[in-house]
C-alpha cells in the first residue's frame, strides 16, 4: 500500500471518529452514555465501496433491492445483458457468493420478500394499459423456487406480515390513483379488511393482529392504527418534532413501534431513534453530511438500519459537483453507529433520492448499488 493510500485511510478513520464522538455525545444527552457507539470496528479493506458482485453498471439507479435467504440470491433491478443489446430493464436474482445472476420477472418498484425467502413482491406496471388506457399497476408474487406466479390487478405499496400469514395493500383503479387499503391471508381468501380511502400501509404489529397506516406522506403526522378483530382506526401521533422528517418504513417488534426521524441541512445529518410506544428519543447519528433520500433501510431482526449521507466534492473538468455517499449502519440495541461504505458519485445530475440497499438475512452484511455496481459490505467493518 503506497504512503497515499495510508494517508488517505488515515483520514478517513480520523473523520469517522469525529462522528461516532459527536454521536456519542448526541447519546449522553439520550441517556445512553454508558453505551460503547463504536463496538469493536475492523478497518475494512478493498475498495471504499465493499466487495463487487456480478458485473459492472448494469442495474438500475435507485431500483429497490431485496435478498433472499431461501436462494441466497440478492433482488435487484437491472438491464437484461443480451447480445445485442436490447435496452429492456428486469428484476434479476444474484447469487451473494459467485455473483451468478438469472432473470426473475418484470422490472418492479418496492420490493418485498417473504418472511421464509421463498417468494418476492413487487409492482409491476402494465404499460399495454388498463381499461381507462393509463398505465395500471398490478401486485405481482412470484416463488423463487418454482417461478409460480400470482398477480393481483391494481395493487400497489405491499406489506407482509411478519409471519408470512397476511398481505397489506394499497389499490390504485386507474391514473396511479390510490383508493382503498386491503388485508387479505396470503394463502388465499376473502380479505379480513377493506378500507375506502388514501391509505398507505406501513407496518404489521408483531402478533399480525394490528396494521400501521399512514396518508401517502413522508411529513404527515395523520397516521392511524387498524385493529383486525374490531375493523377499528385509531389516530396515531408519532411524536416527531417540527422540522424533522419520518422516515419510511418503520419498524415495529417486541420493543415497541420504531421510527427513524431525521432532521439537518444540506451539510448536517441528525438521525434519531424515536420508539413511538414507550416516547423515547435515541440520537444515533450526527453527521457533518447532508441526509440523502427519505427511506431507512432495517436488518431482519431490527437490530441494525442504515441510512445514506452525501457531501459535495469537486470532479476534475466537470463543471458540476460530485459527491461523497456514504452508507452508515446505526445499531438500536446497543447504541452505536458506523460509517461502512462511501463511493466518490461523479454522475451529473443523478437524481438525490435514489441510492437503496439491504441488509444480508443474519445481518452482517450489506448489499447496495454504486455507479449501477452491486457491492457488499460487511457491517462489522468501517472506513
Amino acid at each position: 500500500m503506497s504512503s497515499s493510500s495510508r494517508s488517505h485511510r488515515a483520514h478517513v478513520r480520523r473523520a469517522i471518529s469525529g462522528v461516532v464522538a459527536a454521536a456519542s455525545a448526541a447519546l449522553v444527552l439520550a441517556g445512553c452514555g454508558d453505551s460503547d457507539p463504536t463496538g469493536p470496528n475492523t478497518p475494512a479493506e478493498g475498495p471504499p465501496e465493499g466487495r463487487q458482485v456480478a458485473p459492472s453498471g448494469w442495474l438500475v439507479y435507485g431500483a429497490p433491492i431485496a435478498w433472499s435467504d431461501a436462494t441466497d440470491e440478492i433482488l435487484a433491478m437491472g438491464e437484461v445483458l443480451a447480445m445485442p443489446p436490447t435496452g429492456n430493464q428486469a428484476l434479476h436474482g444474484i447469487k451473494a457468493k459467485p455473483g451468478a445472476y438469472r432473470v426473475v420477472d418484470h422490472e418492479g418498484t418496492r420490493l418485498v420478500v417473504s418472511e421464509s425467502g421463498t417468494h418476492v413482491y413487487f409492482t409491476w406496471v402494465d404499460p399495454s394499459g388498463g381499461p381507462h388506457g393509463t398505465p395500471e399497476p398490478q401486485l405481482v408474487e412470484r416463488s423463487l423456487l418454482s417461478g409460480a406466479r400470482r398477480v393481483w390487478s391494481e395493487g400497489v405499496r405491499v406489506v407482509l406480515s411478519p409471519d408470512d400469514s397476511l398481505l397489506a395493500y394499497s389499490t390504485a383503479p386507474w391514473g396511479g390513483m390510490i383508493d382503498s387499503l386491503v388485508v387479505e391471508p396470503l394463502a388465499g381468501g376473502l380479505p379480513i379488511a377493506a378500507v375506502p380511502g388514501v391509505m398507505i400501509p406501513l407496518a404489521f404489529s408483531p402478533d399480525a393482529t394490528q396494521l400501521l397506516i399512514g396518508n401517502g406522506s413522508y411529513a404527515s403526522p395523520d397516521h392511524r392504527v387498524l385493529t383486525f378483530a374490531d375493523g377499528s382506526l385509531a389516530p396515531l401521533s408519532l411524536g416527531i418534532p417540527p422540522g424533522a422528517v419520518a422516515f419510511e418504513p418503520p419498524f415495529w417488534d417486541a420493543r415497541g413501534l420504531l421510527v427513524f426521524h431525521v432532521s439537518g441541512g444540506i451539510d448536517s445529518t441528525i438521525a434519531t431513534l424515536r420508539n413511538v410506544t414507550t416516547g423515547i428519543d435515541t440520537v444515533l447519528l450526527r453527521a457533518a453530511e447532508g441526509c440523502l433520500g427519505l427511506t431507512v433501510a432495517w436488518s431482519r431482526d431490527g437490530r441494525y438500519a442504515a441510512l445514506f449521507t452525501q457531501k459535495v466534492i469537486t470532479v476534475p473538468d466537470q463543471q458540476t459537483p460530485g459527491r461523497e455517499v456514504s452508507v452508515w449502519v446505526l445499531d438500536t440495541v446497543v447504541p452505536g453507529v458506523r460509517r461502512i461504505a462511501y463511493t466518490w458519485d461523479a454522475v451529473a445530475g443523478r437524481p438525490l433520492q435514489d441510492y437503496a440497499g439491504t441488509f444480508s438475512p443474519d445481518g452482517t452484511e450489506f448489499a447496495w448499488e454504486a455507479g449501477r455496481t452491486l457491492f457488499l459490505a460487511p457491517v462489522d467493518g468501517e472506513r
